[in-house]
């Protein structure tokens, strides 16, 4: 099975998302307790030990910043996605036209895998060992 995510979502509440992807808010609360999602509504506790960077403090010229669309055409969204998301029943999506990512979709049957053609083609461009 293929599936190709490239679709950019704001967060929404736990609740929301079980709606969208058709689970019950139960299964998705044991998905974010087990660390398959990351419940963004309140970061006070993950804040306490982590410094923010801002867009204009990075935006210098200090640091060259590139985006998912960039990653992508790099490889790095196919590798991150097969090497490691896709095991995890997550696939790392991003909107083509920003190259502005709202993060990862849950697969509803708990895989993703990459066609045999398109980890081929990845091969091909070196992406692969």
């Amino acid at each position: 099975m293929s599936k190709q995510v490239t679709l950019m979502t704001d967060a929404i509440p736990y609740q929301e998302f079980a709606k969208l992807i058709g689970k019950s808010t139960g299964a998705v609360r044991r998905m974010i307790d087990k660390g398959k999602l990351t419940d963004v509504t309140d970061l006070s506790d993950w804040l306490v030990d982590y410094v923010l960077l801002s867009i204009e403090l990075l935006n210098t010229g200090a640091y060259e910043i590139v985006n998912w669309k960039e990653l992508s055409e790099r490889g790095l969204v196919f590798r991150i996605n097969h090497e490691i998301m896709h095991q995890l029943g997550l696939a790392v999506m991003y909107e083509p036209e920003t190259g502005m990512s709202g993060g990862a979709m849950v697969a509803t049957d708990g895989a993703w895998n990459y066609s045999d053609e398109q980890v081929e083609r990845a091969k091909q461009n070196g992406w692969l060992g």
